[in-house]
């Protein structure tokens, strides 16, 4: 899934094959925690936060401030239309994290 966003907040782009319940244009925000590999022993027990392997948005894969972000679809959280990116934004980032 491709989001076209200079914040972790925008408008879907594109969509990868086999990704269902998004549409193109559809407004969407990127978390900062991106997903877990499913395989260490944390994820094993189900302690996803403690994965030494997870997707960390702008660390491990495409940041909010680039240009065009390319996101994994289970790092991606639907927008409601009347949210603003500069709302939703912060949400996204400290909210997950706390």
């Amino acid at each position: 899934m491709y989001l076209v966003t200079k914040s972790p907040a925008g408008r879907i782009d594109a969509i990868g094959k086999g990704i269902e319940g998004w549409k193109v244009g559809q407004r969407a925000a990127l978390g900062w925690f991106g997903g877990e590999c499913g395989e260490c022993e944390a994820c094993r027990r189900g302690d996803i936060v403690n994965c030494p392997n997870q997707t960390i948005t702008g660390i491990t894969t495409d940041g909010g401030y680039a240009e065009v972000v390319v996101a994994e679809a289970r790092a991606v959280a639907a927008m409601p239309d009347d949210l603003s990116a500069e709302d939703a934004a912060p949400l996204m980032c400290a909210g997950t994290t706390v």
